[in-house]
Protein backbone atom coordinates (compact mmCIF):
# COMPACT_ATOMS: atom_id res chain seq x y z
CA UNK A 1 0.00 0.00 0.00
CA UNK A 2 1.24 3.84 -0.98
CA UNK A 3 0.47 6.87 0.54
CA UNK A 4 1.24 10.37 -0.65
CA UNK A 5 2.06 12.86 2.26
CA UNK A 6 2.18 16.70 1.65
CA UNK A 7 1.34 18.34 4.67
CA UNK A 8 2.24 22.18 5.39
CA UNK A 9 4.52 23.40 8.17
CA UNK A 10 2.82 23.67 11.47
CA UNK A 11 4.00 27.16 12.66
CA UNK A 12 6.38 27.04 15.94
CA UNK A 13 5.96 22.55 15.32
CA UNK A 14 7.47 21.66 12.81
CA UNK A 15 8.15 22.25 8.45
CA UNK A 16 6.66 20.69 6.17
CA UNK A 17 9.54 18.09 5.38
CA UNK A 18 9.52 17.32 9.10
CA UNK A 19 5.94 16.28 9.25
CA UNK A 20 6.58 13.99 6.13
CA UNK A 21 9.27 12.62 7.77
CA UNK A 22 7.27 11.83 11.25
CA UNK A 23 4.16 10.33 9.37
CA UNK A 24 6.58 8.30 7.19
CA UNK A 25 8.31 6.79 10.33
CA UNK A 26 4.72 6.05 11.82
CA UNK A 27 3.28 4.40 8.68
CA UNK A 28 6.11 1.95 7.97
CA UNK A 29 5.15 0.03 10.81
CA UNK A 30 2.15 -0.86 9.20
CA UNK A 31 3.79 -1.26 5.92
CA UNK A 32 2.72 1.38 4.34
CA UNK A 33 5.20 2.93 1.67
CA UNK A 34 5.34 6.52 1.56
CA UNK A 35 6.43 9.01 -0.89
CA UNK A 36 6.94 12.23 1.04
CA UNK A 37 6.85 15.92 -0.56
CA UNK A 38 7.19 18.99 1.10
CA UNK A 39 4.56 21.52 0.08
CA UNK A 40 3.32 24.68 0.67
CA UNK A 41 1.11 27.19 -0.63
CA UNK A 42 2.83 30.36 -0.63
CA UNK A 43 2.58 31.11 3.33
CA UNK A 44 6.28 30.55 5.22
CA UNK A 45 7.34 27.99 4.54
CA UNK A 46 7.99 28.19 1.04
CA UNK A 47 11.34 28.51 0.47
CA UNK A 48 11.96 26.12 2.99
CA UNK A 49 9.91 23.64 0.94
CA UNK A 50 11.40 24.50 -2.45
CA UNK A 51 14.86 23.41 -0.31
CA UNK A 52 13.80 20.16 0.87
CA UNK A 53 13.00 18.89 -2.64
CA UNK A 54 16.29 20.40 -4.35
CA UNK A 55 19.81 19.30 -3.62
CA UNK A 56 20.84 21.80 -5.42
CA UNK A 57 19.39 24.85 -3.63
CA UNK A 58 20.60 26.54 -0.56
CA UNK A 59 19.97 29.34 1.90
CA UNK A 60 21.90 32.94 1.23
CA UNK A 61 21.76 34.41 5.07
CA UNK A 62 21.75 38.42 5.63
CA UNK A 63 20.86 40.95 7.63
CA UNK A 64 17.53 44.04 6.92
CA UNK A 65 15.47 45.67 8.59
CA UNK A 66 12.34 44.24 9.92
CA UNK A 67 8.72 45.71 10.10
CA UNK A 68 9.72 47.52 13.31
CA UNK A 69 12.66 48.79 12.27
CA UNK A 70 15.18 46.76 13.76
CA UNK A 71 17.98 45.12 12.34
CA UNK A 72 17.12 41.32 11.63
CA UNK A 73 18.82 38.31 10.33
CA UNK A 74 17.14 36.60 7.90
CA UNK A 75 17.65 33.46 5.03
CA UNK A 76 16.30 33.35 1.15
CA UNK A 77 16.52 29.97 -0.82
CA UNK A 78 19.16 30.58 -3.71
CA UNK A 79 19.03 27.36 -6.83
CA UNK A 80 22.15 28.70 -8.86
CA UNK A 81 21.41 25.44 -10.95
CA UNK A 82 18.05 27.16 -11.47
CA UNK A 83 18.66 30.85 -11.98
CA UNK A 84 16.40 31.49 -8.85
CA UNK A 85 15.54 32.46 -5.34
CA UNK A 86 12.58 32.47 -2.90
CA UNK A 87 11.78 34.88 -0.80
CA UNK A 88 9.21 34.39 2.29
CA UNK A 89 8.09 37.77 3.24
CA UNK A 90 7.82 36.57 6.91
CA UNK A 91 11.30 36.31 7.10
CA UNK A 92 11.12 40.39 7.30
CA UNK A 93 7.81 41.47 7.75
CA UNK A 94 6.57 38.36 9.58
CA UNK A 95 3.30 38.46 11.62
CA UNK A 96 5.78 37.40 14.36
CA UNK A 97 6.81 40.81 14.49
CA UNK A 98 3.59 42.58 15.21
CA UNK A 99 2.78 42.04 18.45
CA UNK A 100 4.74 42.41 21.85
CA UNK A 101 3.86 41.44 25.90
CA UNK A 102 1.84 44.65 25.38
CA UNK A 103 -0.74 44.27 22.33
CA UNK A 104 -0.19 44.66 18.71
CA UNK A 105 2.15 47.10 17.74
CA UNK A 106 1.30 50.20 15.69
CA UNK A 107 0.10 49.09 12.61
CA UNK A 108 0.72 52.88 10.82
CA UNK A 109 4.43 52.37 12.26
CA UNK A 110 5.03 48.53 10.40
CA UNK A 111 6.99 48.33 7.07
CA UNK A 112 7.42 46.23 4.52
CA UNK A 113 10.81 47.67 4.07
CA UNK A 114 12.73 44.71 5.03
CA UNK A 115 11.00 42.47 2.34
CA UNK A 116 12.08 44.86 0.17
CA UNK A 117 16.05 45.02 1.14
CA UNK A 118 15.64 40.55 0.77
CA UNK A 119 14.53 41.54 -2.79
CA UNK A 120 17.29 43.99 -4.11
CA UNK A 121 19.75 41.72 -2.34
CA UNK A 122 18.46 39.01 -4.90
CA UNK A 123 19.06 40.84 -7.50
CA UNK A 124 22.50 40.83 -7.43
CA UNK A 125 23.12 37.28 -7.07
CA UNK A 126 22.87 36.48 -11.00
CA UNK A 127 19.43 35.17 -10.54
CA UNK A 128 17.02 35.53 -13.63
CA UNK A 129 13.54 34.41 -11.63
CA UNK A 130 12.56 35.76 -7.86
CA UNK A 131 9.95 34.31 -6.40
CA UNK A 132 8.08 35.92 -3.29
CA UNK A 133 5.55 34.01 -1.02
CA UNK A 134 3.65 36.44 0.29
CA UNK A 135 1.88 34.57 3.10
CA UNK A 136 2.37 34.93 6.79
CA UNK A 137 2.92 38.85 7.25
CA UNK A 138 2.32 41.31 9.74
CA UNK A 139 1.97 44.67 7.94
CA UNK A 140 -0.59 46.41 6.62
CA UNK A 141 1.19 48.97 4.40
CA UNK A 142 0.27 48.40 0.40
CA UNK A 143 4.21 47.31 0.04
CA UNK A 144 5.04 51.08 0.24
CA UNK A 145 8.01 49.77 2.06
CA UNK A 146 8.74 47.70 -0.08
CA UNK A 147 8.74 49.69 -2.99
CA UNK A 148 11.19 52.50 -1.43
CA UNK A 149 13.63 49.52 -0.72
CA UNK A 150 13.66 49.20 -4.27
CA UNK A 151 14.48 52.24 -5.37
CA UNK A 152 10.81 54.02 -6.05
CA UNK A 153 10.57 57.97 -4.79
CA UNK A 154 7.21 59.23 -3.93
CA UNK A 155 6.17 63.11 -4.11
CA UNK A 156 3.31 64.82 -2.67
CA UNK A 157 1.56 67.52 -4.62
CA UNK A 158 3.76 69.96 -3.51
CA UNK A 159 6.69 68.01 -5.26
CA UNK A 160 8.24 66.93 -1.43
CA UNK A 161 9.54 63.81 -1.61
CA UNK A 162 7.48 61.64 1.02
CA UNK A 163 8.90 58.58 2.99
CA UNK A 164 7.93 54.97 2.14
CA UNK A 165 5.47 54.70 4.99
CA UNK A 166 1.94 54.17 5.77
CA UNK A 167 1.33 57.96 6.51
CA UNK A 168 2.45 59.00 3.01
CA UNK A 169 0.01 56.77 1.60
CA UNK A 170 -3.14 58.88 1.55
CA UNK A 171 -0.40 62.00 0.22
CA UNK A 172 1.36 60.84 -2.43
CA UNK A 173 0.39 62.05 -6.12
CA UNK A 174 3.89 61.05 -8.14
CA UNK A 175 6.38 59.03 -8.09
CA UNK A 176 9.34 58.25 -10.14
CA UNK A 177 10.82 54.04 -10.39
CA UNK A 178 13.76 55.10 -12.42
CA UNK A 179 16.16 53.92 -10.31
CA UNK A 180 14.36 50.32 -9.37
CA UNK A 181 16.76 47.96 -11.26
CA UNK A 182 15.68 44.82 -11.72
CA UNK A 183 18.51 43.63 -14.88
CA UNK A 184 15.32 42.21 -16.60
CA UNK A 185 15.01 39.42 -14.31
CA UNK A 186 11.07 37.84 -13.79
CA UNK A 187 9.10 38.72 -10.70
CA UNK A 188 6.54 35.99 -9.53
CA UNK A 189 4.55 36.97 -6.37
CA UNK A 190 2.94 33.46 -4.82
CA UNK A 191 0.23 33.87 -2.74
CA UNK A 192 -2.31 31.83 -0.97
CA UNK A 193 -4.82 34.09 -1.09
CA UNK A 194 -7.05 36.10 -4.20
CA UNK A 195 -7.95 39.39 -2.25
CA UNK A 196 -7.33 42.61 -4.14
CA UNK A 197 -6.16 45.45 -2.28
CA UNK A 198 -9.16 47.29 -1.13
CA UNK A 199 -12.76 46.64 -0.41
CA UNK A 200 -14.62 44.20 2.30
CA UNK A 201 -11.84 41.13 1.71
CA UNK A 202 -8.76 43.52 0.36
CA UNK A 203 -5.85 44.19 2.90
CA UNK A 204 -7.57 46.70 5.42
CA UNK A 205 -11.34 45.15 5.82
CA UNK A 206 -10.42 41.73 5.83
CA UNK A 207 -6.52 41.22 7.15
CA UNK A 208 -6.20 44.20 8.84
CA UNK A 209 -7.74 43.38 12.41
CA UNK A 210 -5.75 40.11 12.39
CA UNK A 211 -2.85 42.30 12.11
CA UNK A 212 -3.39 45.66 14.76
CA UNK A 213 -6.08 47.48 13.00
CA UNK A 214 -8.74 49.30 14.44
CA UNK A 215 -10.04 52.46 14.80
CA UNK A 216 -7.91 53.00 12.13
CA UNK A 217 -9.56 50.46 9.58
CA UNK A 218 -11.66 53.63 8.05
CA UNK A 219 -8.69 56.01 7.46
CA UNK A 220 -6.68 53.47 6.30
CA UNK A 221 -8.84 52.10 3.27
CA UNK A 222 -9.19 55.49 1.93
CA UNK A 223 -5.71 55.89 1.93
CA UNK A 224 -5.01 52.73 -0.07
CA UNK A 225 -8.04 53.53 -2.02
CA UNK A 226 -5.77 56.54 -3.08
CA UNK A 227 -2.66 54.99 -3.51
CA UNK A 228 -3.87 52.57 -5.94
CA UNK A 229 -5.30 55.43 -7.96
CA UNK A 230 -2.14 57.02 -8.22
CA UNK A 231 0.16 54.03 -9.15
CA UNK A 232 -2.30 51.93 -10.49
CA UNK A 233 -4.70 53.97 -12.25
CA UNK A 234 -6.07 51.11 -14.75
CA UNK A 235 -6.81 48.47 -11.98
CA UNK A 236 -7.12 50.46 -8.83
CA UNK A 237 -5.45 47.84 -6.80
CA UNK A 238 -8.61 45.09 -7.52
CA UNK A 239 -5.66 42.33 -9.66
CA UNK A 240 -6.34 39.02 -8.29
CA UNK A 241 -3.89 38.84 -5.26
CA UNK A 242 -2.99 42.61 -4.96
CA UNK A 243 -4.46 42.43 -0.91
CA UNK A 244 -2.25 39.74 -0.05
CA UNK A 245 0.31 40.48 2.36
CA UNK A 246 -0.46 44.05 3.50
CA UNK A 247 -1.01 45.24 0.04
CA UNK A 248 2.99 43.84 -1.23
CA UNK A 249 1.21 41.78 -3.60
CA UNK A 250 -0.08 44.91 -5.29
CA UNK A 251 3.61 46.37 -5.01
CA UNK A 252 4.91 43.37 -6.83
CA UNK A 253 2.48 43.81 -9.41
CA UNK A 254 3.25 47.42 -9.90
CA UNK A 255 6.65 46.22 -10.48
CA UNK A 256 5.83 44.19 -12.93
CA UNK A 257 5.12 40.66 -11.19
CA UNK A 258 3.46 37.51 -12.45
CA UNK A 259 0.47 36.46 -9.47
CA UNK A 260 0.76 32.78 -9.03
CA UNK A 261 -1.10 30.40 -7.12
CA UNK A 262 1.88 29.63 -4.44
CA UNK A 263 0.82 25.68 -3.78
CA UNK A 264 0.79 25.64 -7.66
CA UNK A 265 4.54 26.89 -7.96
CA UNK A 266 5.40 23.68 -5.77
CA UNK A 267 2.97 21.49 -7.13
CA UNK A 268 4.36 22.11 -10.71
CA UNK A 269 7.99 22.01 -9.56
CA UNK A 270 7.15 18.61 -8.36
CA UNK A 271 5.18 17.02 -10.19
CA UNK A 272 2.14 16.60 -7.57
CA UNK A 273 -0.96 15.34 -9.62
CA UNK A 274 1.38 12.28 -11.19
CA UNK A 275 2.51 11.40 -7.67
CA UNK A 276 -1.41 11.34 -6.63
CA UNK A 277 -2.25 9.38 -9.23
CA UNK A 278 0.40 6.66 -8.37
CA UNK A 279 -0.90 6.15 -5.13
CA UNK A 280 -3.46 4.61 -2.83
CA UNK A 281 -4.23 7.49 -0.75
CA UNK A 282 -3.27 11.19 0.35
CA UNK A 283 -2.24 12.22 3.35
CA UNK A 284 -2.32 16.18 3.85
CA UNK A 285 -2.79 18.54 6.42
CA UNK A 286 -1.91 22.61 8.04
CA UNK A 287 -2.12 23.93 11.36
CA UNK A 288 -5.89 25.24 11.27
CA UNK A 289 -8.76 23.95 9.11
CA UNK A 290 -10.94 26.49 8.75
CA UNK A 291 -12.75 28.48 5.95
CA UNK A 292 -9.59 30.33 4.72
CA UNK A 293 -8.68 26.93 4.22
CA UNK A 294 -11.45 26.71 1.12
CA UNK A 295 -9.48 29.25 -0.56
CA UNK A 296 -6.61 28.28 -2.05
CA UNK A 297 -4.59 26.38 1.09
CA UNK A 298 -2.98 23.22 0.91
CA UNK A 299 -5.29 20.40 2.33
CA UNK A 300 -7.96 21.52 -0.26
CA UNK A 301 -5.96 21.65 -3.00
CA UNK A 302 -3.98 18.49 -2.27
CA UNK A 303 -8.07 17.08 -1.57
CA UNK A 304 -8.98 18.75 -4.94
CA UNK A 305 -5.98 15.85 -6.74
CA UNK A 306 -6.86 13.54 -5.19
CA UNK A 307 -10.41 13.74 -5.55
CA UNK A 308 -9.72 14.02 -9.57
CA UNK A 309 -7.54 10.20 -9.42
CA UNK A 310 -10.26 8.96 -7.11
CA UNK A 311 -8.14 8.65 -4.28
CA UNK A 312 -9.18 9.20 -0.63
CA UNK A 313 -7.37 12.05 1.41
CA UNK A 314 -7.00 12.37 4.86
CA UNK A 315 -6.38 15.82 6.08
CA UNK A 316 -4.22 15.46 10.00
CA UNK A 317 -4.60 19.56 11.43
CA UNK A 318 -3.41 21.06 14.70
CA UNK A 319 -7.18 22.52 15.08
CA UNK A 320 -10.67 21.57 13.11
CA UNK A 321 -12.70 24.89 12.62
CA UNK A 322 -14.17 23.71 9.29
CA UNK A 323 -17.05 21.02 10.39
CA UNK A 324 -16.14 17.64 8.34
CA UNK A 325 -20.17 17.93 6.05
CA UNK A 326 -18.16 21.24 4.44
CA UNK A 327 -14.34 19.52 4.24
CA UNK A 328 -15.94 16.47 2.53
CA UNK A 329 -17.47 19.01 0.09
CA UNK A 330 -13.84 19.74 -1.01
CA UNK A 331 -12.81 16.15 -1.17
CA UNK A 332 -11.33 15.31 2.27
CA UNK A 333 -12.55 12.12 3.42
CA UNK A 334 -11.95 12.94 6.72
CA UNK A 335 -10.22 14.95 9.16
CA UNK A 336 -7.87 14.48 12.26
CA UNK A 337 -6.87 16.94 15.20
CA UNK A 338 -3.71 15.78 16.22
CA UNK A 339 -4.80 17.61 20.06
CA UNK A 340 -5.75 14.64 21.11
CA UNK A 341 -5.97 15.47 25.21
CA UNK A 342 -6.59 18.67 26.96
CA UNK A 343 -3.70 20.65 26.83
CA UNK A 344 -2.50 24.83 26.09
CA UNK A 345 -1.60 26.61 23.06
CA UNK A 346 1.62 26.71 24.30
CA UNK A 347 2.03 22.63 25.13
CA UNK A 348 0.21 22.04 21.86
CA UNK A 349 2.82 23.97 19.62
CA UNK A 350 5.70 22.27 22.06
CA UNK A 351 4.38 19.21 21.41
CA UNK A 352 3.57 19.24 18.27
CA UNK A 353 5.92 16.22 16.45
CA UNK A 354 4.76 14.09 19.48
CA UNK A 355 1.14 14.81 18.57
CA UNK A 356 1.47 14.52 15.34
CA UNK A 357 3.68 10.70 15.13
CA UNK A 358 0.71 9.49 17.53
CA UNK A 359 -2.17 10.90 15.22
CA UNK A 360 -0.40 9.35 12.12
CA UNK A 361 -0.34 5.92 13.89
CA UNK A 362 -3.97 6.20 13.80
CA UNK A 363 -4.16 7.03 10.72
CA UNK A 364 -2.02 4.56 9.38
CA UNK A 365 -3.74 1.85 11.37
CA UNK A 366 -6.99 2.65 9.87
CA UNK A 367 -5.33 2.59 5.92
CA UNK A 368 -4.28 -0.60 6.88
CA UNK A 369 -6.77 -2.21 8.16
CA UNK A 370 -9.31 -0.95 4.64
CA UNK A 371 -6.06 -2.71 2.84
CA UNK A 372 -6.85 -5.94 4.89
CA UNK A 373 -3.52 -5.61 6.73
CA UNK A 374 -3.27 -5.25 10.71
Amino acid sequence: MRALVAIDSFKGSFSSQEAANIVTQAFSKYRIVTDAAAIADGGEGTSAAYLANHSTAMWRQLTVTNMVGKPTPVQYVIDASQHLAIIDVAEASGIQFATTQDGFVDPLTTSSIGTGEMIQDATQQGVQKIVVALGGSGTTDAGIGLLGALGVKFYDDQGNELPPTVPSLAKVEKYNDAAVSLHDIQLVACADVDSPLTGPTGSVQMFGPQKGVDDQQESLEKAFHHFADVLDPTEHGQGVGDGAAGGMGFALRVLGAEHMSGFDFIANDINLPSRVAQTDFVVTGEGRLDTQSIQGKVPVRMAELAQKAGKPCFAIVGTQELDLTTARQYGLTSVFPIVDRPMTLAQAIANGKENLARTAARVGAMAASMDGGK
